[in-house]
C-alpha cells in the first residue's frame, strides 16, 4: 500500500480536521487537511501549508534534524482528487518503517 485514501466527505466542507500524527525518533510531526489547507507540523510548529484547489497533488516536506546531525527528509503527497495521502521518510512509505510509530490517525481508511 503506498497511501490512504479518505473515502469520506471532503473535510473542508464539514469543518471538520483530519490529522495523521506520528513519531520519528524523538520527534512529533502532524498531518492535518481542514477547510481547504493541508499542512505538516513538527513538533507543534507550522513548517509547511498549501491551499487545496482544484485536482493538483499538493506536496510538502520538511528535513528534520535528530541527534548526532542525523537528518530525515518527510515527505507528504495529497491528491485532492482521489484524497489519497502518502508520506514518505528518506524516500520510503512510512507504512512499515521501523523509524516512524503511528501515533493517531483521523484520516478516513488509514488503519494503525
Amino acid at each position: 500500500m503506498t497511501g490512504w485514501v479518505d473515502s469520506g466527505a471532503d473535510p473542508s466542507e464539514h469543518g471538520r480536521t483530519q490529522r495523521l500524527a506520528f513519531s520519528l525518533f524523538q520527534k512529533v510531526l502532524e498531518i492535518r487537511l481542514a477547510e481547504g489547507n493541508i499542512s505538516l507540523w513538527l513538533d507543534g510548529c507550522l513548517r509547511k501549508a498549501r491551499e487545496v484547489s482544484g485536482d493538483h497533488v499538493l506536496y510538502l516536506w520538511t528535513n528534520v534534524e535528530l541527534m548526532w546531525e542525523e537528518h530525515r527528509l518527510v515527505e507528504v503527497r495529497y491528491t485532492p482528487a482521489d484524497r489519497h495521502l502518502e508520506v514518505c521518510v528518506n524516500g520510503r512509505n512510512i507504512q512499515g518503517s521501523d523509524d516512524v510509530v503511528v501515533t493517531d490517525s483521523t484520516f478516513e481508511g488509514f488503519q494503525k
